[in-house]
């Protein structure tokens, strides 16, 4: 009997502390090979992903000396605040996400790279800075084709996204995870789920891209399609692209827009940052400050320049697109054209007004869109930068507005997980002020 009492006892005990652990949200999830708590702080981590890392590479410490100036006595307090909110902000972030993985378990880490040396291992998300990480990767790896680069953001765009030779993709699930993961500085991107679908239409099917793979898939939906015809997918629209990802299995979607879940799920690789589009050059520096590679967030600093080169570096790919004979007989060097023009008033970077102006031309070279797109967007006014995201926004609030209410319901449920887990509204005012639910559209 007093064993049994004992007994009873000690499940009482035990189910009561288990139930407040539950309470104060520290939830222990596995990863890596081990065990992470929710709570776990970025900072913590430091000297553990060192493991692997050169001296070169290495986190250097903040020095203190006898000699240290008054402005940077002053300073370091300031600075090691900024680095506190910042922990803060990444702790939170990885909470949040960790909370939505007991709804949304399971899921895969699709596309991921490390590099030894840094320590560092990132998740590719294509649609949220992928050409970014991916080209510094490539760099730290030297898997460039034999041509040497002073920076990583000197690789051609096209040549970025070739199959790589030196560098890993690693491709796993929970119960696969390779147990070096867990010895990495792991982080991703994320970006607003309505955003990034809008954006990778832009990018696909307004530009030629994708029009030989997954446009050809979405033709197919069309009535009266004849599969005996050729076709090019070049007037593929944004309600049609939308209608098809709807119809489509999550797990089947293009990378450029399938649900973090199944791309790079962080109930799987548990990221140490999560990094948002909407914070893209704070969450880099950052990202780079622990690399040790902080000289080369200096680009994000002027948000002009990344501007300049984003274009120039898509106008390159786009016309090397045309080397594909594939596009031969779908478009040509002036319709590229427009549609670049077109693409980058989407985008905010050329005002909506600024007519193309080689419309009636059979060819435009590359060489002199540059120049023109980059003087239209020198002399573009006003220069106030909210200007241009309003008209950003314009541009995508107009292309959803074309979308039924039933297929915004559809898309609400296939990014569920998404906006659970990186705390995005389903609902946001931009896209959803005059609209009614589907069931409000049905009854």
């Amino acid at each position: 009997m007093v064993g049994r009492r004992t007994t009873k006892k000690a499940i009482a005990v035990g189910a009561v502390v288990l139930l407040f652990l539950l309470l104060a949200g520290r939830h222990v999830l596995f990863a890596g090979k081990r065990l992470i708590t929710k709570t776990e702080d970025p900072s913590d981590d430091e000297q553990k992903t060192t493991v692997g890392k050169t001296k070169a590479h290495a986190k250097p410490r903040t020095a203190t000396t006898t000699t240290t100036t008054t402005t940077t006595t002053v300073a370091a307090p300031v600075q090691d605040q900024l680095e506190k909110s910042s922990r803060d902000l990444y702790l939170k972030r990885r909470q949040t996400a960790d909370d939505a993985c007991f709804l949304f378990a399971g899921g895969q880490v699709d596309r991921a790279v490390e590099h030894n040396g840094t320590g560092a291992a990132t998740c590719l998300t294509p649609k949220v800075g992928c050409t970014y990480w991916l080209s510094i990767f490539r760099w730290l790896h030297n898997d460039t084709g034999g041509r040497t680069f002073a920076t990583p953001f000197e690789i051609p765009r096209y040549q970025v996204h070739y199959k790589p030779k030196n560098m890993k993709f690693h491709r796993f699930s929970i119960t696969n995870t390779p147990a070096f993961f867990g010895e990495r500085f792991r982080f991703m991107f994320v970006r607003e789920p309505y955003s990034r679908l809008w954006s990778a239409y832009v990018d696909k099917f307004l530009l030629p891209d994708h029009w030989d793979a997954d446009g050809w898939r979405i033709l197919r939906l069309r009535p009266g399609y004849n599969q005996s015809e050729k076709h090019c997918a070049n007037d593929i629209s944004f309600v049609e692209f939308v209608d098809y990802v709807t119809k489509t299995a999550p797990e089947q979607i293009g990378d450029h827009y399938r649900p973090y879940n199944y791309l790079c799920s962080p109930c799987v690789f548990r990221p140490h940052v999560v990094g948002k589009l909407e914070t893209f050059a704070h969450d880099t520096h950052y990202i780079l400050t622990r690399m040790n590679l902080s000289r080369l967030a200096n680009q994000l600093s002027d948000s002009e320049q990344h501007a300049r080169h984003e274009m120039k570096m898509l106008i390159d790919d786009c016309y090397h697109e045309l080397l594909h004979a594939f596009y031969h007989n779908c478009t040509n060097t002036t319709d590229v054209a427009r549609r670049l023009w077109r693409a980058f008033q989407i985008n905010g970077y050329l005002p909506r007004s600024a007519e193309f102006p080689w419309a009636g031309r059979t060819r435009v070279e590359a060489g002199e869109l540059k120049v023109l797109v980059l003087k239209t967007y020198r002399e573009r006014q006003p220069r106030n930068k909210s200007f241009w995201k309003a008209q950003k926004e314009q541009e995508m609030a107009e292309a959803y507005r074309d979308v039924s209410d039933c297929v915004m319901e559809k898309l609400r449920t296939l990014y569920a997980a998404d906006f659970a887990m990186f705390d995005y509204d389903p609902l946001p005012d931009l896209l959803y002020r005059h609209r009614q639910t589907c069931r409000q559209r049905t009854t």
